[in-house]
């Protein structure tokens, strides 16, 4: 059996994109993922902007392209102040993309540039050696590589048990898809009981819309998110999206690990990338962008140690460099504004000053789909004016 450059471990949009740029250079690789494509996740996501530019250099801008973009937004404040906002024709904005649809797009252009795929097949360990990196299956044996990167998500079963990441992640999501028959609505609330918690109600098609609860998993156990959603469900909070109705299917939860602190993204002949390295955003938790801009910088690095024959993980630190060089700045930003949203009374002075204020309402929005960065919002001038605004008397 031929020896590969890397092996690919997982085969979201971080492990496609890693494959991608990698054998796109020229490097011989193979993605293995233990499920079929498109039986995983059915609910919408955002793709940012970061997110639909990282699809465009995989050749895959005319079908983000083709993604409706959302119509309008509302906010919900902790008192039920609601803004509404409606995108700005003339700027760029996030789309709504299914995931089940997203995943085998993204597998499908790593196939077309050479990449060998092993789907339904599960990993189970992971040994290096001198000559190179074998991977351990049920099934059967995968053709040994000179470099692994691991983009098997928020679990991280494999990086934990090789010393790489913390156990446990950081934040647990619940989704749950509800009937639905507006018209593309999407809908932010912030929850009392969970702050800082952003939940959102976005459309999957005509017929479903899926709610999103995040919150962080040290503090909030998935029961307690669980009880929240069917306490929403019923309450009047949600009823532009749900009206009262009852999930269609068993609400799921997940795993999500935001902190590129907590994560050493390398090791020896290891690269992380995706959600295992970290790199959902601290404030949003949107993680499609993140995980294939990682994806790519993985496989830059990759390539730099193949064409130098060097795999050590002295040689190998650089990654964490350019991560934090990629998301650093940014990320503390978010982190910031994250920990400023954690009080009620802020968060409704926000929304009530989006309800008055299309600009700001469209600023707010920006940051919560991911159309503009965190540290670009958070300018001196726009502190200045907000802070002028915030100490000015408020409209009776």
């Amino acid at each position: 059996m031929t020896k590969l450059d890397a092996l690919v471990i997982g085969g979201g949009p971080g492990g496609a994109s890693a494959a991608y740029h990698l054998a796109r250079g020229g490097a011989q690789v193979a993605l293995v993922d233990s499920r079929e494509p498109g039986g995983r996740r059915p609910m919408t996501g955002f793709l940012s902007v970061l997110a639909q530019d990282c699809l465009a250099g995989m050749e895959l801008g005319d079908w983000a392209s083709r993604q409706r973009s959302c119509p309008r937004m509302h906010f919900v404040g902790p008192r039920g102040t609601v803004a509404v906002w409606t995108p700005v024709s003339e700027r760029r904005t996030s789309v709504l993309a299914p995931r089940g649809e997203l995943e085998p797009v993204l597998l499908d252009a790593a196939a077309s540039v050479g990449v060998r795929l092993f789907l339904d097949t599960t990993v189970t360990g992971i040994e290096a050696s001198n000559d190179g990196v074998v991977a351990r299956t049920d099934g059967y044996t995968l053709p040994q590589a000179q470099l692994v990167i691991l983009a098997e998500g928020a679990r991280a079963r494999l990086a934990e048990d090789l010393g790489l990441v913390r156990r446990g992640a950081d934040y647990v999501n619940l989704h749950a898809v509800y009937e639905h028959g507006a018209d593309g609505l999407c809908e932010m609330h912030y929850l009392h009981d969970l702050m800082p918690t952003v939940s959102w109600a976005v459309p999957v098609s005509a017929e479903a819309v899926c709610l999103s609860v995040s919150s962080l998993s040290r503090s909030v156990k998935g029961s307690v998110l669980m009880s929240s959603l069917r306490q929403l469900s019923s309450e009047r909070a949600y009823s532009g999206a749900l009206a009262g109705r009852r999930p269609a299917q068993s609400p799921r939860v997940r795993c999500i690990r935001s902190g590129l602190n907590s994560v050493t993204p390398y090791g020896e002949r290891i690269l992380l990338a995706g959600e295992v390295a970290g790199v959902v955003h601290p404030l949003t938790l949107e993680g499609i962008g993140a995980a294939m801009e990682s994806g790519r910088v993985a496989a830059q690095h990759a390539r730099y140690a193949l064409e130098k024959g060097r795999f050590t993980t002295a040689d190998l630190s650089a990654y964490a460099r350019a991560l934090r060089r990629v998301f650093g700045v940014e990320y503390r930003a978010a982190r910031f504004l994250r920990e400023l949203l954690r009080s009620e009374r802020v968060l409704e002075r926000i929304v009530g000053r989006a309800q008055r204020d299309p600009g700001f309402a469209n600023l707010v929005a920006g940051l919560f789909t991911r159309s503009q960065s965190t540290l670009g919002t958070l300018t001196p001038a726009n502190l200045l004016r907000y802070a002028i605004w915030w100490r000015g008397p408020r409209p009776r």
